[in-house]
Parts: C-alpha cells; sequence; structure tokens
C-alpha cells in the first residue's frame, strides 16, 4: 500500500470522512507548502509524491514494453509457446479479473458488509470511473480493438474474430453479454456523475454500498450479475475449444458469502475457483 496508485491518490486527496454522506478526501494544498507548513512533513510529502508517481510511470512503461509487437518478452515467449496454451492463458485471465477480481472483490464484498469504505479508490471516489474503465478494458481485449487519446480506432486481429470461426452463436452470446456489461457499468457510472436521472444529483460509489439505498446497491448488484453471466460464457468458450478445465481466480464473496459475512474477512487473498460443471 505504500507504492502505486493508492499511494498517489491519498496524497492527494486525503482520507474520505465522509462515510456515506457525498463528499471525498479534501486534502489542503497546505500540506505540500513547504514555505509555512503548519502541518508538520510538508518537503518530505512532496518527496514521496514525486518518488510515487515516477515509480508509477515506470511500472506503466515496462508493463507497455512486456507487450510490444516485435520484442516485448511476454510476446516472445508466447510465440514459443503452443497456441492451446495461449488461448487458454487470456481465456483464464478475462475469467479472473472478470469474477473474482471484478464482480468479486471490487463490487460484491463491498455489497456484502455494506462498507463505504470496500471501494477500490476510497479517497478519490471514483471508483465509478475505475469500474467503468476495467469494463471497457474486457472489451477491448475480447475485440481487439481500443480508442487511444486521439480518438482513433486501434485494432487487430482480435479473440472475438478467432471464436467466431469456430462457434459463431457463442461469439454472438459473449459479445452481447460483454455488451451487457458496459451497459450496466454505463448506468453506474452515470448515475455516479449525477448524469440520470436528469437533474438529479451525483451518487458517490460508497453511497451506493449504504445496506439502505436500494438504488445505489441495485446499481452494483446489477454490474454484479452481468459480469457473473460473462463469466459462464467464457467457461463454455474454454469447453469449446477443447482446452482442460478452466481455472479462474474466485471470490469468497460469490463463492462463499456465509463466510465473509461470519468473519468479516477482507484480505486480498483470492482463492481459486474451478468450473465444476459436467
Amino acid at each position: 500500500v505504500a507504492t502505486g496508485f493508492h499511494a498517489i491518490e491519498f496524497l492527494l486527496w486525503g482520507q474520505d470522512l465522509a462515510g456515506y454522506n457525498y463528499g471525498a478526501g479534501n486534502r489542503s494544498y497546505q500540506d505540500y507548502l513547504v514555505s509555512s507548513c503548519a502541518v508538520g512533513h510538508c518537503q518530505k510529502r512532496r518527496d514521496y509524491l514525486l518518488a510515487v508517481t515516477n515509480l508509477l510511470v515506470s511500472d506503466l512503461e515496462e508493463m507497455a514494453g512486456l507487450f510490444e509487437a516485435k520484442n516485448g518478452q511476454v510476446v516472445k515467449r508466447w510465440q514459443k509457446t503452443r497456441k492451446d496454451q495461449v488461448l487458454e492463458q487470456i481465456i483464464s485471465g478475462l475469467a479472473s479479473f472478470t469474477y473474482g477480481e471484478l464482480a468479486g472483490e471490487r463490487m460484491q464484498l463491498g455489497l456484502l458488509l455494506g462498507d463505504p469504505e470496500e471501494e477500490h479508490d476510497c479517497f478519490s471516489d471514483l471508483t465509478h470511473l475505475s469500474h467503468y474503465f476495467n469494463v471497457v478494458g474486457i472489451q477491448n481485449i475480447y475485440q481487439g480493438s481500443y480508442s487511444n487519446f486521439h480518438n482513433q480506432i486501434m485494432a487487430g486481429s482480435s479473440l472475438s474474430d478467432f471464436v467466431s470461426l469456430i462457434n459463431h452463436d457463442l461469439n454472438q452470446k459473449l459479445s452481447r453479454a460483454i455488451k451487457k456489461s458496459k451497459q450496466k457499468v454505463q448506468l453506474l457510472y452515470d448515475r455516479a456523475e449525477g448524469l440520470r436521472p436528469k437533474g438529479s444529483s451525483p451518487m458517490s460509489y460508497d453511497m451506493m454500498l449504504n445496506p439502505k439505498n436500494k438504488e445505489g446497491r441495485e446499481l452494483v448488484l446489477g454490474v454484479v450479475n452481468a459480469l457473473k453471466g460473462q463469466t459462464d460464457l467464457l467457461v463454455i468458450l474454454s469447453k469449446q475449444l477443447g482446452l482442460q478445465k478452466l481455472v479462474y481466480e474466485g471470490s469468497d464473496s460469490l463463492d462463499y458469502p456465509s463466510k465473509v459475512l461470519t468473519s468479516h474477512h477482507t484480505d486480498s487473498t483470492l482463492p481459486s475457483h474451478q468450473d465444476k460443471s459436467k
């Protein structure tokens, strides 16, 4: 927790003390004023913010390099790996993130505990942005296309193209399931931004987790259920391709909710989830 995006988020916003009420962290610029540092450690805080931000940039550059088309280490490794194993890794990765991480640990856990702190971006209250672009990222990977910073569509051969050759109907179903997930998270995003209903006040994600907030919780649950349906089709896809039994990350929040409620166990350990259907 001392490095990465959330360290930057805390340094910029500070702790969110609003609970279920609207309001994010509200760090003052004075926390960084070296000339009149009333709160203490202003220079250290400035140095820390620069250090963790530079580290995040270098980490992202390293990750981009791993997937570089010609010389990326991941690409080179995949070129030497059997195609069925590569496909299994891609589908397992999509299922793990869809089910165990996003639907489970990032969304269902907060619903179960009803805790305003159980959101992805708990200092800035921008969790709806993270969830939205998580779903968009899944869609980008499956369709092999994305819109860059200049609004240009970057596209190439995709998993969707390959699946369509094997089973056109299954590709259509999976594409619709991913589209449904995006539609559900769009509703959540719009509500958090105050875009819908027209003229409404924004409802931040931590407000949606309030056990008394029926509207907000239904928005979150709508995304969770859509992601679960999406995962089911990824399991079917794995079988259709003749791959080994798909193993992907699970979540106690989805698989063993009573265990979570009993223990209030909120660490980030994700158990392995294996398709048990016949």
